[in-house]
């Protein structure tokens, strides 16, 4: 697979330079972490190049270079993303409809996640689903108006094997339906996904949604998501975000208010929840925050009511600042927690006790 990787990029690389129009993109977000007592982390969520080549009228490439979910600084850099797309809607003729087919690797892709609001993002809970799969795949996507919808499948699904080398629980087989809308009535957004694992006999269905009321001068939005699988095995946290397999559906539910006081400055609070159909997890969170001409501060906490340990914890408090200047925002927070190592905002991993942390997100 890596030297059919390798070959790719090749074709990619030598087309770009030759297509009609052909562009650059960057995203950078990652973060630091110290308890100034035994511990510091260090995160990088996204360091990535990204290239875009339009081929012709019907035909692009994209392609992202980086480091995505690492913990080091050195520079093996990889090929998170290589997509080749065609307009078939185009090159047909139609009008209004855009029909996109995509074949390549996507290794991080993901929904729009609409739900994934407020400042203790809970709702949004479960909903992760892949524009491509996360190995090697073809998809088809139809945009029309408002609404998109998508089928994707990897493309060693047509594999039966009795080798375990070959068909097991990690070889990726899969099958993914998707659907959404934007402002499908006004305010309301919404997707839907199923994805099917022949290797892990099951399905998984993932689903969200927000709905957004103007008012004078603020913004209300409720929106709420729920993810429940079959699967077999126990490796969930790819579905769930959480860390457990004792249970097979999870849902979040969350609401968030932004008020305008002048042209540069505006209030906003949200409060956010999360559980699952055992009651192994109950949590609730929330925070507040002001923003006056891209600097603010916020205030964020979150509480579990119940744990599989027994007692209902304070899980922290995060206060934090920010500065956004354009092409770059910085984040300086403090963490208040004993023992349970969360935090709101901090990109990297929080260090059990708390501690001070640091973000950098850039993206053109």
């Amino acid at each position: 697979m890596k030297k059919a990787s390798a070959a790719f990029m090749g074709i990619f690389l030598c087309s770009a330079l030759y297509a009609a129009d052909f562009g650059f993109s960057w995203k950078n977000e990652w973060g630091w972490v110290d308890n100034f007592h035994d511990e510091y982390n260090l995160y990088i969520d996204s360091l990535e190049l990204g290239i875009h080549a339009d081929i012709d009228e019907y035909n692009f490439l994209y392609s992202e270079l980086g480091k995505k979910d690492s913990d080091s600084l050195d520079m093996d850099a990889e090929w998170n993303k290589v997509i080749i797309g065609t307009d078939i809607g185009g090159y047909l003729g139609f009008t209004g409809v855009h029909l996109i087919l995509k074949n390549g690797y996507d290794e991080h892709g993901g929904g729009e996640e609409y739900s994934d609001f407020g400042l203790v993002g809970y709702a949004g809970i479960g909903t992760e689903m892949a524009d491509l799969q996360k190995d090697w795949g073809i998809g088809l996507t139809v945009t029309s108006g408002v609404f998109q919808a998508s089928v994707a499948s990897s493309w060693n699904l047509g594999v039966d094997s009795l080798d375990g080398a070959v068909v097991n629980v990690d070889s990726g087989r899969q099958v993914q339906f998707f659907a959404g809308a934007v402002d499908m009535l006004p305010g309301l957004s919404f997707e839907a996904g199923l994805r099917l694992d022949p290797d892990r006999r099951g399905t998984t269905l993932v689903c969200d949604a927000a709905y957004r009321i103007p008012l004078e001068d603020s913004v209300m939005t409720f929106g709420g998501s729920v993810a429940h699988t079959n699967l077999e095995g126990t490796d969930f946290t790819d579905i769930y975000g959480l860390y457990t397999p004792a249970f097979e559906t999870v849902f979040g539910l969350g609401a968030e208010i932004r008020r305008v006081l002048n042209e540069d400055t505006e209030l906003y609070a949200s409060v956010s929840y999360k559980g699952d159909e055992i009651e192994a997890v109950r949590a609730l969170g929330g925070g507040a925050g002001i923003s006056h001409g891209g600097i603010g501060a916020e205030a964020a906490t979150s509480y579990h009511m119940t744990l599989s340990a027994g007692d209902p914890i304070f899980e922290g408090l995060d206060l934090s600042v920010f500065a956004d200047v354009g092409v770059a925002e910085f984040t300086l927070g403090y963490v208040f927690t004993d023992g349970y190592g969360w935090s709101s905002n901090s990109i990297a991993p929080m260090t059990a006790i708390g501690g001070a942390y640091m973000n950098f997100t850039s993206e053109f």
